[in-house]
């Protein structure tokens, strides 16, 4: 394979399409100087199928900043949980309401894990 290169222990493969760093062990997708353990240049795109169904997409934009598209769900558009499973953002599929801190009551906290009312907002 010509594209496929080894200097210095790195492994490089169409110079930087795919990069490894001996040193760091850090992989560079799109970059020959990954500053992570994985250092992606580029959109990154989670799951099987076409882009809108079973798909996750993560990438930047200079208007919008950090942009993440996926598919709904049947019950929550976008979630995120802690490693437990307790949702601390969500979103209830086919709304744009926004849920923080969600109980399962329909209460909101916003800086407290204990909403007494519909909405409470902690440390006011």
């Amino acid at each position: 394979m010509s594209n496929l290169s080894l200097y210095g222990g790195n492994v490089s493969l169409g110079g930087t399409q795919l990069f490894v760093d001996n040193v760091s062990g850090n992989v560079g997708i799109n970059t020959n100087a990954p500053s992570d353990t994985l250092d992606v240049s580029g959109a990154i795109r989670v799951g099987t199928g076409t882009f809108v169904t079973d798909k996750a997409r993560l990438y930047t934009s200079s208007t919008l900043g950090l942009v993440i598209t996926g598919q709904a769900g049947s019950s929550k558009d976008f979630v995120i949980a802690e490693s437990g499973g307790d949702k601390l953002i969500s979103n209830p599929a086919g709304t744009k309401n926004v849920i923080l801190a969600e109980d399962g009551s329909g209460k909101v906290g916003i800086g407290t894990a204990s909403p007494s009312t519909m909405l409470t907002v902690g440390g006011v």
